[in-house]
Formats: structure tokens, sequence, C-alpha cells
């Protein structure tokens, strides 16, 4: 059986259901455990209790995953993130306590879920798995995962910045925001439609030619409205909040883009190429799909 089918077998009342879904899934629980005891055994966590925590995780995850959302996430996804979640403040925790209990302590410096490390240990997260080849599946899950919640705060955006849309069907526009439905009419085409097709949000990114015959309008007026939404977007309180968030992540990609910058430039010129909102915002755009 699948895991949602055990999960609503368990929901229904059949106990035994979770059992089998503990079963199922201990390589889950295992993987993130051994991911984050790099960073859980500096913060004096065992890993017994690192693996506990996440066990709690994983079960009120079946207790709280629902199928009667519109478009729900594999229990996979859903579990793998509760799990990561815990696991993340549980070790938090512990660090704030190990840092009040000794003030001479190696001090953790934390960048991402990538990349945590000690001041004088240069390795990465990754580099702390005892078995990479081994974890693959598990690792191409916890990417899934991100690109997930990416995703879905792409989204938020998107409905903050330009209105929720619903169906273009004449019968509902009540959270659809004004100005875009007058573009929409006019012009067959906007910012958050060009944004989502362009960079792949929904399926296979589209050139914007594509774009173009397909709302049968110029390529150019296609660039001009993904300009427009991007400056709109960066100008917005909800932009600005995503671009802090991930932030982190797009910076490995902004230093590999740097060697495309003219080499002749001055550092002041380089470095204020590498930090433009606008490269922030399309690196995460881009690391989304």
């Amino acid at each position: 059986m699948t895991n949602e089918e055990l999960i609503k077998e368990y929901q229904e009342g059949n106990h035994s259901a979770l059992d089998e879904l503990i079963k199922q899934n201990e390589n889950i629980v295992k993987f993130f455990a051994n991911k984050y005891y790099g960073i859980a055994s500096r913060a004096l966590v065992d890993f017994d209790d690192l693996e506990q925590e996440g066990w709690i995780a994983f079960i009120k995850a079946v207790e709280k995953y629902r199928f009667d959302t519109e478009e729900p996430i594999k229990f996979i996804s859903y579990a793998g993130e509760v799990i990561k979640g815990r696991m993340l403040n549980f070790i938090n925790r512990n660090i704030s306590r190990v840092k009040k209990s000794d003030s001479t302590s190696d001090q953790i410096i934390m960048h991402s879920i990538n990349e945590v490390v000690s001041e004088d240990d240069d390795r990465n997260l990754e580099e702390l798995l005892a078995d990479e080849s081994s974890e693959q599946p598990f690792l191409e899950v916890d990417e899934e995962i991100d690109n997930e919640i990416l995703r879905q705060d792409l989204y938020e955006v998107l409905d903050s910045v330009f209105g929720k849309e619903t169906e273009f069907n004449g019968e509902d526009f009540s959270f659809m925001d004004v100005n875009y439905l007058t573009f929409k009419l006019k012009n067959g085409i906007n910012g958050r439609e060009v944004l989502i097709l362009h960079y792949g949000l929904e399926g296979k990114p589209q050139t914007f030619e594509q774009i173009a015959k397909k709302f049968k309008v110029t390529r150019q007026s296609v660039q001009e409205a993904e300009f427009k939404a991007i400056k709109k977007i960066r100008n917005s309180e909800a932009g600005k909040a995503l671009m802090k968030k991930y932030q982190w992540m797009v910076f490995n990609s902004l230093e590999q883009e740097k060697d495309q910058i003219n080499q002749f430039a001055s550092p002041d010129v380089v470095l204020e190429r590498m930090e433009t909102l606008d490269d922030l915002l399309y690196g995460i755009l881009n690391q989304c799909c």
C-alpha cells in the first residue's frame, strides 16, 4: 500500500497502519538523522535523541496530513519537511544551552541548511555524511522538498503582489487584482503569467518567443511584462522578505556568475553587479525550477 493509503486507514481508525508506515519509511528518518548529526554532535546531541525527534515529527506528520487540499503534495515531501524542521529546532535549542553553559565552546555558525560549520572546520554538511551514494534517493527527496517550499513561497509573493488569480471564466474575480484584470483584458498577458511560464513554475520553462506565440503578442511585450513584474516584486514588502529569506541559496550561483562579468572591471563594479536585487531575485526564480 502507498503512504497515502496507509495514512487514510490510520486517520479512519486503523492504528495498526501506523506500524506499517513506520516500517515503510524508517530510512527517511535515519537519513535526516545522519544528515544533521554533524551539527547535532557539536551541540552535544546524541544520535538516538535526534532520531527520536525525527520519529515524533513523522507521527505528527501522519496525524496532520490532509487530503482535502486542492493540490496535496506527496506525503514523503510533507513528512520530510516536518522531520527536518523539528530536528533543526531541537539542535538550535541545544546549541543555545551549550553556549550558555560553556562560553569557551567552539562557536557554531549557521550559514544555511546545507552549510553548517564551526569556525575552524571548512567542511560543509554534505561532507559529513558517511556514505552519500547510498543516500542518493533521499538527497533527491530533500531537494524536492526544498524546491516545493520555494515554489509555494514564490506563489505567495505572486498572490500578494498581483492578486490571487481564480479561473478566468467571467464568473469569479473576487480574489483578482483589478489592475491585473484590466491588463489581462487589454493585452492577454501580464507579468505574473510571464514569470510562471518563463521560469517553469508549472512545468517546462518557456522562452519569450513561445510565450508570445501562445498569447498572440510580441516578444517585446512579454519581456516588458517580465521586467515590470520583477520591478514590482522587488519593491514590494513580500518580495523583499522573499529575497532576504533565500539570499543564502543563490550566493554560490552569483559567485559562479562573476566570471561572466567583464574581467577588467574594477572590484567595486564587480561587487555592485553581484549584489543587485535583480540578480538575487532572478537567482531565486532559477533555483526553484
